[in-house]
């Protein structure tokens, strides 16, 4: 992990990596919360289809994090489970600090 951690560090040091990493990031942890809230709220991919007026092809992209909704489908889609998501902000990289720029 730490090797890892160090080869990713290094690699972040190209902004356009970075960004890339970025983009990746965000789909892989929304892809895992829509199966996380899907699956607490007991419903298929079906299922969740059917409500939105979706393919189960769809659901399933989304959840493999092939997929890029719009924040509002993302918001709908966990309003159709009752749900909704809390943003936080976190190092991009795990176990770094985040860098904090100065506002003039």
């Amino acid at each position: 992990m730490i090797e890892a951690t160090t080869d990713i560090k290094v690699r972040c040091q190209n902004r356009e990596y970075r960004q890339a990493f970025g983009s990746e990031t965000i789909k892989y942890d929304l892809a895992s919360t829509l199966v996380e809230a899907r699956k607490r709220a007991g419903i298929s991919q079906e299922g969740l289809a059917h409500l939105m007026g979706l393919s189960q092809a769809y659901i399933a992209k989304l959840e493999s994090g092939r997929a890029n909704p719009t924040i509002g489908r993302i918001g709908t889609l966990l309003a159709t489970l009752w749900l909704r998501t809390q943003l936080k902000l976190e190092p991009l990289i795990p176990m770094l600090p985040i860098k904090q720029k100065k506002v003039k």
